[in-house]
This record gives structure tokens, C-alpha cells and sequence, in this order.
């Protein structure tokens, strides 16, 4: 009864099929309708049961058995996380596995590939798809400029069900030169420019040195005469 809701608590076991009469304690005395097992001790392979039974008081309902489940197998492998990076008439679509609590995705499953859904904002209908694509970073190179596209992601195991990510969208650029190729060449002009000015300033303070050599008087033009020393009339 809802009324009674606050006051129940739940007792969950689980076991591995194998052991399905040594049950070990899960979520003890919760009053959620959620379990999360993975906070315990159990393995990325296996088929797993596990059991409830509601509380209230000293009063206990029977026990509620689950059915079997094998996480390797059965497991909802959540959406990929993708981002969008617009170079030139280009989209680079990065993306980054879901994470595992108790395993790494890629050491479950070996035989991983992306399914790529892209199209013109607005034209849904007319959609296209890059399919078995197993790197991280894709490289959408069949777009039209200044042009703004969405992108879905979807991660494909051989068993598991799993789910798609949302759906991002970006704007291509006006040319197909990349605005990191830009910065290559803004980089090169200005390691010639250094390389040429450095050994210049160099070069050219040597030559003034020929051309305007410091040299010291001799003593006796130090003082120079008075005029009036040889026009004793002035």
C-alpha cells in the first residue's frame, strides 16, 4: 500500500548460478526499488539470480527470485560520448567509450565498431550512415560547405543490446583548407622569418664593425690647438 511505502524497507541477495545456494548479502534493509550490485564483489562473465523480500517490522514477505542473467551477454551498454569539430568542408567526430564500473568496455568485448548516422539539419529522411568504423576519430568528408549537418553515434557489439547517443549538429566551413594546415603555415613563415633575420642582424653587425671601426686617437691629436696659438693676433 502506498500509505505503507515509507515504513518497507527490502533485503536483496544475489548468487552466481553456479552457486545458486550460497546467496551472498546485497542491499540490506534499503527503501528504494533499486539495487546497484555492481558496488559488490561480482565479476564482469557470469549468470547471476538474485532475490528480494520486503520488510516491515518484524514481518517479511516471501522471497522474490530474479531471473537468471548473464551481464556479459545482457548487459545495456550505454551511449558513446561524441563531439564535433568543424574542419573546413570536414566534421571530425570524436568518440569516447562508455565506462564500465566494474570492467573496462574493451576488455569485455573485443569485436567493438561505431555506426555513424549523419544528415542536413532538417532533412532527417535523407540521412546517411558510415557503418563499422572501430577507431575513435572519424573524419566525415562527403559534406557540402557552409552547411550545418547532425551526427547520432551508435556502439555495435556482436550480443548486446545498446543505446545511441544524442544527436549533435555543427556547421561545416566555406573551404577545405584546414584551419590546422593554416596554423602549419603560419608556424613555417614564422620559423624562415627567424632563420633568416637572426644570422642577418649577425652578419650585418660584423660588417659595421669593418665599415665603422672603433678607433682610439693617438695621444697628441687628443688636445687640439687653440686658433689663437697660431694667430697670436686674434
Amino acid at each position: 500500500p502506498v500509505s505503507l511505502s515509507n515504513c518497507v524497507s527490502f533485503y536483496c541477495l544475489f548468487c552466481l548460478r553456479s552457486l545458486v545456494t550460497d546467496y551472498s548479502p546485497g542491499c540490506v534493509n534499503i527503501t528504494t526499488f533499486q539495487c546497484e550490485l555492481s558496488n559488490f564483489n561480482i565479476s564482469c562473465y557470469g549468470t547471476y539470480i538474485a532475490k528480494v523480500r520486503a520488510l516491515l517490522g518484524e514481518d517479511a514477505s516471501a522471497w522474490v527470485e530474479s531471473k537468471y542473467i548473464t551481464l556479459d551477454k545482457e548487459t545495456l551498454i550505454s551511449p558513446p560520448s561524441v563531439s564535433l569539430l568543424p574542419i573546413g568542408q570536414t566534421l571530425e567526430v570524436s568518440i569516447k567509450d562508455p565506462e564500465f564500473k566494474i570492467c573496462s568496455l574493451r576488455n569485455v568485448y573485443t569485436r567493438l565498431r561505431y555506426n555513424i548516422t549523419y544528415w542536413k539539419e532538417g532533412q532527417e529522411e535523407q540521412e546517411r550512415i558510415h557503418n563499422d568504423y572501430q577507431q575513435d576519430r572519424v573524419i566525415l568528408d562527403d559534406l557540402d560547405p557552409l552547411t550545418k549537418y547532425c551526427v547520432q553515434v551508435q556502439l555495435i557489439t556482436l550480443t548486446n543490446p545498446t543505446e545511441s547517443s544524442g544527436v549533435l549538429c555543427e556547421r561545416t566551413g566555406d573551404t577545405e583548407n584546414s584551419p590546422v594546415v593554416a596554423a602549419v603555415i603560419a608556424c613555417a613563415v614564422i620559423a624562415v622569418a627567424v632563420a633568416v633575420t637572426v644570422p642577418a642582424m649577425v652578419k650585418w653587425k660584423s660588417i659595421s664593425h669593418f665599415i665603422w671601426p672603433k678607433v682610439s686617437l693617438p695621444r697628441h691629436f687628443e688636445k687640439v690647438p687653440l686658433l689663437s696659438e697660431f694667430l697670436p693676433w686674434i
